[in-house]
């Protein structure tokens, strides 16, 4: 009688593993080259644009970008987070919180004029598709937190001199460093970097000067 010999596996399984892993690394790098493209897309001006220019732009097939991301928004939160984390570096103030005024004026200005012509597209890009889906804009606002919080720690001894006044011109230098109105500044009214730095400097000045804390 035969040595009997147990079915282990069906014929191919040992490669299995391996060709699973090979499925998923083709998948995590078709999804990342959407993301990127999609990025790309919207940093080349193109705020709004169609799935179907999305795959195109990646070379990935439009089946497969709806089979990697479950709707469109799905896909535009993800490539926001990217983003952010691709120029979190930019965030970093140097010397933070350290220094005296004109330092610290100076500080925060040099990043402000750093990272916000980087994330300014894929802001405005989810804010507008946030109008159909506001789960953007909450990604988007959860995103940006850390940059408001910033502003309190950049100027803290001048804030806690200001006592009851402490919450409104806190207000008004996060309104002032904040992405809104360093559009506004840059591309409504036309201004510089120069320029920008000077209304940032003579503004803070004026709400945080000696007399005013």
């Amino acid at each position: 009688m035969g040595e009997a010999r147990g079915v282990a596996s069906l014929p191919g399984a040992e490669d299995q593993p391996e060709e699973v892993d090979g499925r998923r690394l083709r998948r995590d790098r078709n999804r990342d080259a959407v993301l990127e493209s999609l990025i790309d897309l919207i940093e080349g001006g193109e705020l709004d644009p169609t799935v179907a220019e999305i795959a195109e732009r990646s070379s990935v097939s439009l089946r497969s970008v709806f089979r990697y991301f479950d709707d469109r928004d799905g896909l535009l939160e993800e490539a926001t987070e990217l983003a952010f984390r691709r120029y979190a570096p930019l965030s970093v103030i140097h010397n933070f919180g350290v220094g005296s005024l004109h330092e610290r004026i100076d500080a925060i200005t040099d990043q402000r004029l750093s990272i916000f012509p980087a994330i300014g597209p894929i802001v405005r890009a989810a804010r507008l598709r946030g109008s159909r889906d506001p789960a953007v804009v909450d990604a988007v606002n959860r995103l940006l937190g850390p940059l408001h919080d910033q502003v309190a720690h950049q100027f803290e001894p001048e804030l806690e001199r200001c006592g009851s006044d402490r919450e409104p011109v806190g207000a008004g230098l996060d309104l002032l460093l904040s992405l809104e109105t360093f559009e506004l500044l840059t591309e409504t009214q036309g201004r510089s970097s120069d320029e920008v730095r000077r209304v940032y400097r003579v503004t803070i000045e004026s709400l945080l000067a000696p007399g005013r804390v």
